[in-house]
């Protein structure tokens, strides 16, 4: 669901307490996979800048006028991505390194620990949605890997009118269809909602039916 209603409790009404109170478990994915996502789209990104610039170099030795001062800007570019490739690989080994010591004292009482890769969770989202589309993309991916990883059930949580959020509701049917899995989807504006909770039930009655079924085939 979206970042920050996933991981504030006000925010979702207290969700996780919620399912859990109804005998089931709850995974949240790492807060660290939002910034995992931004770096890897930003490496896309320099990766196009680089291409640009090498076509502009051997544009600018071809006799059409002066078109050298497209170069200089787009040199600037490249050593801004050189820095960036440097930094990147730095902080990796460092949030790789805070993960495995976080995750260290839970292994064995969660279902997995183990993080995959952003370009994992894309691979997930591509035949559903364009695999680096934001927020939707990675609902998406990280829903159709728990899945597949033998979760029983999905709730996508969301602010009320979120577009990504409605983007991973209206994809949600593909995957229901496909995996028959049960998914809720459910929009939170501040208010309560008398509804959520009978929603919620029904869920976790499916979830625990659809658990029973797993086990016997």
């Amino acid at each position: 669901g979206e970042i920050y209603v996933r991981n504030h409790p006000y925010s979702n009404n207290e969700i996780v307490d919620k399912v859990e109170q109804l005998g089931g478990e709850v995974e949240i994915p790492t807060i660290s996979e939002w910034p995992s996502h931004t770096t890897a789209t930003s490496k896309l990104d320099n990766s196009i800048k680089q291409a640009d610039l090498m076509y502009k170099i051997i544009e600018s030795f071809i006799p059409r006028g002066s078109r050298n001062g497209a170069v200089l800007p787009m040199m600037a570019d490249y050593l801004r991505t050189i820095r960036f490739f440097v930094l990147n690989r730095v902080n990796n080994r460092i949030i790789s390194g805070y993960l495995k010591k976080l995750s260290k004292p839970v292994e064995g009482f969660v279902r997995g620990t183990d993080e995959h890769s952003i370009y994992h969770t894309w691979d997930k989202a591509e035949p559903y949605i364009i695999k680096w589309f934001g927020e939707a993309a990675l609902s998406v991916g990280k829903s159709v890997s728990w899945i597949e990883e033998g979760c029983h059930g999905i709730i996508n949580v969301m602010p009320f009118t979120c577009m990504p959020g409605t983007m991973v509701t209206a994809t949600s049917k593909r995957i229901r269809e496909k995996y028959k899995v049960p998914w809720l989807n459910l929009a939170f504006d501040g208010l309560e909602q008398g509804t959520t909770e009978t929603r919620l039930e029904a869920f976790m009655y499916q979830a625990k039916l659809y658990a029973q079924n797993q086990q016997k085939s």
